[in-house]
């Protein structure tokens, strides 16, 4: 006897193959000059990576206690602490390095129940590294 698959002229389908739609001929299997080494892949929501901190590298995810700090410039992924103690050195994105004068943390219920909002004044790291120059130069401060 022979199956119905058999009688209607279809392949059966097998859950773990992929079946081939495209032959190797035709004008549509071939990538176009634009194209080529931008294959994109496309994840779920839940094969896409957590939350990866700018500057410390730590990923955050579901029932993480860090909490985030969002600059005003961008909306790049800081550790609030990380990016506070970057803009007491820097006041521009350590990512994009655009200027931020705003540090925003979340409120984190029951340990942050309410917002909060740190402004930053202009810092410049290379301004700061000079003058320690122009200071040991003139007070002959040996560099350690």
């Amino acid at each position: 006897m022979a199956s119905d698959a058999e009688d209607s002229g279809a392949p059966e389908s097998h859950p773990n193959k992929r079946v081939k739609t495209l032959t190797l001929g035709s004008p549509e299997s071939s990538p176009s000059s634009s194209d080529k080494g931008k294959a994109k892949l496309e994840l779920s929501d839940s094969e896409k990576e957590p939350n990866c901190c700018g500057i410390c590298l730590i990923e955050t995810g579901h029932g993480s206690t860090i909490i985030r700090g969002c600059i005003d410039c961008c909306d790049h992924y800081f550790c609030f602490v990380c990016i506070m103690e970057w803009s007491k050195v820097e006041s521009r994105c350590p990512m994009c390095k655009r200027r931020f004068s705003t540090i925003r943390r979340p409120c984190k219920p029951p340990v942050f129940p309410s917002e909060r909002v740190v402004n930053v004044p202009v810092r410049d790291q290379v301004l700061y590294s000079r003058l320690l120059f122009r200071l040991e130069f003139l007070f002959g401060f040996d560099k350690c």
